[in-house]
């Protein structure tokens, strides 16, 4: 069955609300995994793709092709601040910049789960922070 939209968007932000930066990182891991690997860019908004896709990455251990040669690394990592420092707005913290492109890509992540929805028996939700589950 699937679910409207009101009632993911609100599941996803009831998640980003109780499990904070963790679900953060996977609402945008899960929107750079399910993108064009030859334009990751596109599946983000403008304003926020580059540090988007920074974020992505670092968490993923991917180099700037997108294949995985590295470690996953945490955003909590000081190494983090200086990669998305030209990202960052005066004053704010990286862990805000990944929670505020989080709940701006909130929509973007919906249709992704509506879409993944049919080919699941959990309606497409396996997108739990704790670990990385694709939709089959």
């Amino acid at each position: 069955m699937t679910q409207d939209f009101d009632s993911l968007y609100e599941h996803v932000t009831s998640a980003l609300k109780t499990k904070g930066l963790p679900a953060a990182v996977r609402v945008i891991t899960r929107i750079y995994e399910e993108s064009d690997s030859a334009n990751p860019w596109s599946s983000f908004n403008m304003s926020s793709a580059m540090a988007a896709v920074h974020i992505a990455r670092w968490t993923c251990g991917h180099d700037k092709t997108g294949k995985k040669i590295y470690e996953p690394k945490s955003v909590t990592d000081p190494r983090f601040k200086k990669l998305v420092s030209s990202h960052l707005p005066p004053g704010e913290s990286p862990e805000r910049l990944v929670m505020a492109i989080a709940i701006e890509h909130i929509p973007k992540l919906v249709q992704i789960l509506q879409a993944a929805a049919p080919a699941s028996k959990t309606g497409g939700l396996e997108w739990a922070p704790t670990r990385v589950v694709k939709a089959m």
